[in-house]
């Protein structure tokens, strides 16, 4: 090889050289770049997130004290039909014992109503 071939050969390779680190610095800061927006938007999304859940706060809070007021109303409900349920009991139970009472002691007292009308 001859030294103009050489030198021009040298020449064309540090060119290339140059071009290639100026690309690899695009890339490089592309890259950067792409990371510092996969950053930002996932600060977004997480700031968006607890955005949401901070104005839904007393939204949570009134459902949650529905709730739990419902679910009292529920527990009473349940004591309320199980006190109902022994005092209608108890009703039947004395309105048992006073037919029963009134048949032992009358026994036929429609009868005897009638004959004295007669």
């Amino acid at each position: 090889m001859e030294p103009d071939e050489l030198e021009e050969l040298l020449v064309k390779t540090a060119r290339l050289t140059e071009e290639n680190h100026r690309m690899l610095e695009k890339m490089q800061r592309a890259q950067r770049m792409a990371t510092l927006m996969r950053v930002v938007r996932w600060l977004v999304v997480i700031g968006l997130f607890v955005l949401l859940y901070y104005l839904a706060q007393p939204y949570i809070a009134e459902m949650q004290a529905f709730f739990e007021s419902f679910q009292e109303t529920l527990e009473n409900s349940d004591e309320m039909n199980a006190d109902a349920s022994g005092a209608f009991e108890g009703f039947l139970d004395n309105f048992d014992n006073s037919e029963e009472a009134e048949a032992s002691s009358g026994g036929g007292s429609e009868e005897n109503t009638t004959e004295e009308n007669l």
